[in-house]
């Protein structure tokens, strides 16, 4: 809400909390104030008495620092008000003068989209998950410091998730999206009780994308390769909803919006990189993180953002981190390791390039495709018992009940069977995780070495499976066998899942504004 729809009280807290937010981080505030009233209450509680000669000649050194303190409480707060008045003051000045924003200030909605509210959309395999946020930059955090660290998200509606529906083909997938995006500005408007403004729609993808066309140049969803998104959305939008388009998406000076103004207004972006893009938000919110390291995101699919030299990196043409398409093995087929291991064909990657892919055995699915190489005849038991192939969570879920895990309602009974009467099995399940971490490890430490990374976020829903097996350790066995002496890099493990929320934030990442957005 704007500051000058609030009474004159209202808009006098708002400013100083904004004022005071750019000199002091907020908790660092809230602990000063949490002191300054513990030490006042003892104050006033060693002094219920007159000040007499003799009481003053009683106090302690304990009864005198909390009378500093008292002080120091009002001297605070008298500061934070005074702030807030000469901010509102000066918003007031700027505002009667007709002055335009600072064109060097970070970029952001309010001075390149033209309002704060972004809705985020994120298209995965077999689910569309989405919200919307408030974007503000707030306070001085100094030149060295990253743009991003100077912007504050408000999550306006939390994360919603919707089954997609594959099949059904990218007419219905933009009809699908064009639902989400007048679901959340209903909701919006009915939850602030008045009409809203959006500033743009960020879509984020596991598909590879051209950033500048916003055009997917490989896909692995449900839309097409060549697929032009935003035109396709904005068309959907503007065919079936244009009088409610243009109420949400106009401005004063454009109240006519066109379904190109519209598409303008739609932003394209892949997973991996908006999911750095949030990492790297949030460490620099909290004043932490490293200067270079990647975030590796382990779904059906590797991929990873990339931050080198505290910014986002794109690349030439905005397909960096495609790690998942290194080339591992020429051959046509693969041998497992163990005594009992036998080739396999090779799994052809998406992208239909020759050879096998780093991904077709580091992805969620690389665990099942080892387990056929590792020993095709238990696979095949396996296989047997279970009515189809195992899938990659079929295995850990049976590594755990081999450790003494209870079974699922859903686990046939042969499969229980034989993870308690089949010690093979136990060693065989270890082997195949075993090298499904060395496989992992191998392509993390090329990037490490490469790039000579400080560290390496590793994550994804499957990754967070396999943490229960102390699949961190098994990573940390072979770190040292392929990460080069004297990179000193280390990984940690999340789990992510703000694909939506970084990629509302793309226009306040200034390496995205420069390489994309100016001359």
């Amino acid at each position: 809400m704007a500051v000058e729809d609030r009474d004159w009280i209202g808009q006098v807290i708002h400013s100083a909390r904004e004022s005071f937010e750019g000199i002091f981080d907020i908790r660092t505030v809230r602990l000063l104030l949490l002191a300054c009233l513990a030490f006042a209450v003892a104050f006033l509680a060693g002094t219920k008495q007159p000040l007499t000669s003799a009481r003053l000649a009683g106090f302690s050194i304990g009864n005198i620092v909390a009378g500093i303190f008292f002080a120091f409480g009002f001297v605070l707060i008298a500061l934070t008000i005074a702030s807030g008045l000469l901010t509102l003051r000066r918003s007031e000045l700027d505002s009667a003068d007709g002055a335009s924003p600072d064109p060097s200030a970070a970029p952001g909605p309010s001075t390149v989209l033209g309002g704060q509210l972004v809705l985020g959309i994120e298209i995965s395999r077999n689910v569309i998950i989405y919200g919307a946020v408030a974007l503000k930059q707030v306070g001085n955090h100094g030149d060295d410091a990253p743009p991003l660290a100077t912007v504050r998200m408000e999550e306006l509606v939390g994360t919603r998730t919707r089954t997609l529906e594959i099949s059904d083909g990218s007419g219905a997938m933009y009809e699908g999206l064009a639902s989400i995006v007048l679901e959340l500005l209903t909701h919006l408007e009915q939850q602030l009780g008045r009409q809203i403004t959006a500033s743009g729609i960020a879509i984020t993808t596991p598909s590879a994308i051209d950033i500048r066309s916003k055009t997917l140049v490989s896909t692995v969803g449900p839309l097409p390769v060549n697929e032009r998104v935003a035109d396709g959305l904005a068309r959907c939008l503007y065919d079936r909803h244009r009088t409610r388009m243009q109420q949400y998406f106009g401005t004063p000076e454009s109240p006519v919006l066109s379904e190109q103004d519209l598409a303008e207004k739609i932003y394209l972006d892949v997973d991996a990189r908006s999911i750095a893009r949030f990492d790297l938000h949030h460490r620099s919110q909290n004043h932490g993180g490293w200067r270079n390291y990647a975030c590796v995101i382990v779904l059906e699919g590797v991929g990873a953002g990339l931050i080198l030299n505290g910014e986002l990196y794109y690349g030439s043409h905005s397909s960096e981190g495609e790690i998942g398409h290194t080339t591992v093995h020429l051959g046509p087929e693969l041998v497992g390791p163990g005594p009992r291991a036998q080739p396999v064909e090779i799994v052809a990657c998406d992208c239909r390039l020759p050879g096998l892919h780093w991904e077709s055995l580091s992805s969620a699915l690389g665990p099942a495709r080892l387990a056929a190489a590792c020993d095709k005849e238990l696979f095949d038991r396996l296989a047997a018992a279970y009515g189809h192939p195992p899938t990659s969570q079929n295995l850990v879920r049976l590594a755990e009940m081999c450790r003494g895990g209870e079974p699922s309602a859903e686990t046939p009974r042969e499969i229980q069977r034989m993870a308690t009467e089949d010690a093979r099995l136990g060693e065989y399940l270890d082997t195949v995780l075993q090298e499904y971490a060395r496989i992992l490890t191998i392509g993390i430490a090329n990037l490490v070495n490469v790039l000579d990374l400080d560290h390496v976020v590793i994550g994804g829903p499957f990754v967070r499976d396999l943490d229960r097996l102390g699949f961190r350790n098994e990573i940390w066995n072979c770190w040292n066998s392929y990460v080069l002496r004297g990179q000193n890099a280390g990984y940690s493990f999340e789990t992510f899942g703000k694909g939506w929320q970084g990629a509302t934030l793309l226009f306040w990442d200034p390496a995205y504004r420069r390489n994309f957005i100016l001359p």
